[in-house]
């Protein structure tokens, strides 16, 4: 392949033209844009405040000139307006300083600088004039030095205005000028691009185009099947001549390959005649096993529920006979402790009826000292009631003595009314005691009814719980060997599932097979038709 006049070199020319036409189209508009973003700082972000600075520098001044006026004929608020407006002109004035960049510049806002602080100073002395109440003469040579200061300063500010717009017009100038050079540079770049385009154009449809339609038309007869023609057109030694040269290639190995397809689709008719035959048989064959098996897993299947079934009954006979036992070790521990509780409660019993007989003899000692006490409280009553005869006897001396008495018959009086209260209590008391001791006693005989009662039964419960424990021995023996039943009996349901599943994978298999024959006799009629179709 000459790699000079290759297509991937066209295309690469081409490319690399309208690439490079790109970029000077792109450097020509990003130059421009730059010319003109420059003239538009050197306008707008440096000039023009100078130019806007020095305006109000320069209204400031006049101002302040009007101001002073007003304060030499006396008006109200000039001296304030003054003030006002001289700082206003020095802040301008600043901003002038820190916005000047050119030397001339510089030296102009240096001389309106001197002038500025010469007005200033001149203004404080018109203030000093004129507040001392100086001559005409001395007022009038300060305030024409003054005007001529101002003229001075507004004749630099002028000037200073005039070279911000000078320069501001310079560079918009240059700004125009390169715009229309810039658009006259694209317009030329664009009509050249336009020309080589179609230069090249007309060389890749040469080169490429035409080929690759006589090559569609020889490929629209293969594609109607006819394989007699010759692609004998003269291509150039390019990535199009080689996919010419390949495609010669290509339908000389189709011819070869459908002439063999030809014979083998002969071969393919006779054998699948063959393998239906053998596969409708095995189909069938496959299909009787498939139920017979069917037919045996469901037996195992019901056999193995059976044994599941008293699996489960097997389980919970186990279940019950140790919850059983469970019970009956339970109710053996209780009766032990409702004996030993009736034990406690007959010896509390006993100990209960020693306590209330005790309470009895303490009972009769208490009534045996009330009945002292209250045959002290009648002696003590008589004794009161002689005391007091022997102190009426006695007259006026024996009236203390008779308070005495009175009191000692009065708590004779309690003493025995609280006696007999004690005396009926004791009495209950007694009365209580006696029952107590009758309870105590029957008491005594239930609790002793109660042990033996609980004794039998405690022994009852032992008897049954050794023939529960050797129930649930047997029944857990019965529920083992039925697991193991179960078990044995998944295993031949498992095996059966499998051998149903592999039998249903068998017959499914051979349907397949009959299938896939017929559908291979189905591709080798239409492989024929197909091979028909093709001019040789």
């Amino acid at each position: 392949m000459n790699g000079k006049h290759s297509v991937s070199k066209r295309l690469r020319n081409a490319f690399f033209w309208v690439a490079l036409f790109v970029a000077v189209s792109g450097a020509v508009g990003l130059v421009a844009i730059e010319m003109i973003s420059d003239g538009t700082d050197i306008i707008f972000e440096k000039k023009y405040p100078i130019v806007q600075a020095a305006y109000s520098l320069s209204i400031s001044a006049n101002s302040e000139l009007l101001a002073l006026h007003s304060y030499l004929l006396k008006e109200k608020d000039a001296l304030l307006l003054m003030e006002q407006w001289n700082k206003q002109s020095a802040q301008h004035l600043n901003s002038l300083k820190t916005q000047v960049t050119d030397s001339s510049e510089q030296q102009a806002v240096t001389r309106i600088d001197t002038m500025h602080e010469r007005i200033e100073q001149l203004t404080g002395k018109m203030v000093e004039l004129s507040s001392a109440n100086t001559a005409q003469d001395q007022t009038d040579l300060v305030m024409q030095e003054m005007e001529h200061q101002i003229d001075s300063m507004l004749t630099e500010i002028n000037n200073l205005i005039q070279m911000a717009t000078d320069e501001m017009d310079q560079a918009m100038n240059q700004a125009d000028a390169f715009q229309k050079q810039s658009r006259v540079a694209l317009i030329a770049v664009t009509i050249l691009a336009f020309l080589i385009s179609f230069q090249l154009g007309r060389s890749i449809s040469s080169g490429i185009i035409r080929p690759l339609e006589a090559l569609v038309d020889f490929s629209n007869n293969v594609a109607r099947g006819d394989l007699r023609r010759e692609f004998h057109m003269e291509v150039p030694e390019d990535e199009i001549g080689a996919l010419v040269t390949a495609f010669r290639i290509m339908i000389s190995n189709l011819r070869k390959n459908l002439q063999e397809v030809t014979d083998g689709s002969t071969v393919i008719a006779s054998s699948v005649a063959e393998l239906s035959a053998s596969s409708a048989q095995l189909a069938s064959s496959a299909a009787e096993n498939a139920t017979s098996i069917n037919e045996t897993t469901t037996t195992v299947e019901e056999v193995r529920q059976t044994t599941e079934l008293s699996n489960t009954k097997a389980e919970q006979m186990a279940n019950e006979s140790v919850q059983i036992r469970e019970a009956s070790r339970q109710g053996r521990k209780s009766t032990d402790e409702t004996i030993e509780g009736m034990n406690k409660i007959d010896s509390q019993m006993s100990t209960i009826a020693e306590t209330i007989i005790r309470l009895s003899e303490q009972s009769q000692a208490i009534g045996q000292i009330i009945a002292t006490v209250d045959s002290l409280s009648e002696q003590s009553n008589v004794l009161a009631v002689n005391a007091s005869i022997e102190a009426a006897k006695a007259g006026e001396h024996g009236k203390g003595f008779s308070v005495v008495a009175q009191e000692v018959k009065n708590l004779a009086e309690q003493s025995k009314q609280a006696t007999n209260e004690v005396r009926g209590i004791l009495n209950e008391i007694q009365k209580a005691t006696s029952s107590a001791v009758m309870a105590t006693e029957q008491g005594s005989k239930v609790v002793e009814k109660g042990t033996s009662t609980a004794a039998q039964t405690g022994q009852a419960i032992i008897t049954l719980t050794e023939g529960l424990e050797h129930s649930a021995d047997a029944a857990t023996q019965i529920a083992a060997a039925s697991q193991q039943q179960r078990v044995g009996m998944d295993q031949i349901t498992a095996a059966m599932e499998s051998v149903r599943e592999t039998s249903q994978q068998n017959a499914t298999s051979a349907r397949q097979l009959e299938g896939a024959v017929q559908n291979l006799k189905t591709l080798g009629d239409k492989l024929q038709e197909i091979i028909t179709g093709y001019r040789l």
